[in-house]
């Protein structure tokens, strides 16, 4: 398959979409301040990466 065709179909794959508890469990694994969690969760949900529902403000309840 030659380069072009290939880097085109890895665009009509199915994202695999981030729920709640997957998006504290990356943001507690990077160590991720307040700011820079909420930063991240924005540009996910910008992405359409979130289940819908998904909060994108920090958790003060998560596991530290």
């Amino acid at each position: 398959m030659p380069v072009d065709s290939f880097s085109k179909s890895c665009w009509l794959l199915p994202a695999s979409l981030f729920d709640q508890s997957e998006k504290n469990d990356l943001i507690r694994d990077l160590h991720l301040p307040k700011q820079s969690s909420e930063l991240l969760a924005s540009g996910l949900q910008e992405k359409q990466l979130l289940h819908p529902g998904t909060n994108t403000t920090f958790d003060q309840n998560r596991e530290q």
